[in-house]
């Protein structure tokens, strides 16, 4: 008795995963009218709630298609951020070979199969894209991304909550049929396969400019990364310094910053444990031994925290100049301690 084989899923299983696959459709579409799809995609995997597709031997395609699905805030000269891509739609998974696309409260399931040459050409259009946007505009406007932010933005919720007339299961029936009628099915694409599921969110390994006005900023916790090794008042004190010279050559901090709460970057990089006890050491470690940080008087310009201070650390002014020595000097003391 001869067995059929069992057919492909016609439209997404729920309203997330159909509009996934209509922003999907979107961006390819513009890709066949820009003339990106060289050779295009490979291999498809179509589930209910899911939909897989092969872009492996087509990184510019890759890029084209999170660059036209993820949502981002233009800063126009006129100061009125302008949304554009798909609003709510996150960056859940970054990896070398599959990036991972969900809707900001979880629902729908896109994965975008590529390698090594796919992620390395997404991450030139996150640092070129800003500086693109940033031509020719005034100090201040820029470019902001959302596609690894937990809530919504204001630009977002109002564009969610007053939708455009959409055929949001007409566009996932018509993908899902263009795409099992052009491509073979690849059982191989398939979610991580130690636990069978999607990794958590994970923030882009690209470092971007954030949009930035006159004036000195606060440095926040939340530009540092933790110290993975050992842990001791020289150790983080090197990863501090290190971390700040990244930062400056990226345009993140720039001279004048202060450190409002310098004992929450400390315990960003190594802990509570290891910030109660040696906080002010590591911070007078950058300070002296690279010149990166000083202590001077506060500015009415600078930000003021919780608790003004009438002094406050800050990144120095001869940091730019002091960052190629000290860059030299902690990968040195680094090769040391091997």
């Amino acid at each position: 008795m001869r067995t059929s084989l069992p057919t492909l899923p016609v439209l997404g299983g729920c309203l997330a995963q159909q509009e996934l696959e209509e922003h999907l459709l979107g961006a390819l579409e513009c890709a066949e009218d820009d003339g990106t799809m060289d050779p295009g995609p490979v291999g498809v995997r179509l589930g209910r709630a899911c939909l897989h597709l092969d872009l492996r031997p087509d990184p510019a395609l890759f890029s084209f298609l999170l660059s036209m699905m993820v949502p981002y805030l233009e800063v126009l000269p006129n100061g009125a951020p302008q949304l554009s891509g798909a609003a709510g739609l996150r960056l859940a998974c970054a990896d070398e070979d599959r990036f991972v696309l969900r809707r900001w409260d979880g629902h729908g399931c896109l994965v975008l199969h590529t390698d090594e040459y796919g992620a390395e050409m997404w991450g030139q259009w996150t640092v070129s894209k800003p500086w693109e946007v940033w031509e020719g505009s005034d100090v201040g406007h820029g470019f902001e991304p959302l596609w690894d932010r937990e809530d919504l933005c204001d630009q977002e919720t109002d564009t969610l909550l007053h939708p455009t007339d959409s055929e949001t299961a007409r566009c996932s029936r018509s993908l899902r049929q263009h795409l099992t009628e052009t491509l073979p099915e690849d059982l191989r694409l398939t979610h991580q396969p130690r636990s069978g599921g999607i990794q958590p969110g994970t923030r882009p390994r690209v470092l971007i400019p954030s949009p930035r006005s006159s004036g000195a900023a606060e440095l926040s916790p939340a530009e540092l990364v933790p110290l993975d090794g050992p842990v001791n008042p020289s150790s983080l004190g090197d990863a501090l310094a290190w971390q700040l010279i990244e930062l400056l050559k990226a345009g993140r901090i720039r001279a004048g910053d202060v450190l409002i709460d310098h004992v929450a970057l400390v315990t960003k990089i190594g802990g509570r444990a290891a910030a109660a006890r040696w906080a002010q050491l590591v911070i007078e470690h950058v300070a002296k031994r690279y010149g990166l940080l000083r202590y001077r008087r506060r500015r009415p310009t600078d930000p003021a925290g919780r608790r003004p201070q009438d002094h406050v650390w800050a990144v120095s002014e001869a940091a730019v100049i002091m960052a190629g020595i000290a860059s030299a000097e902690v990968g040195l003391h680094e090769r040391r301690n091997a």
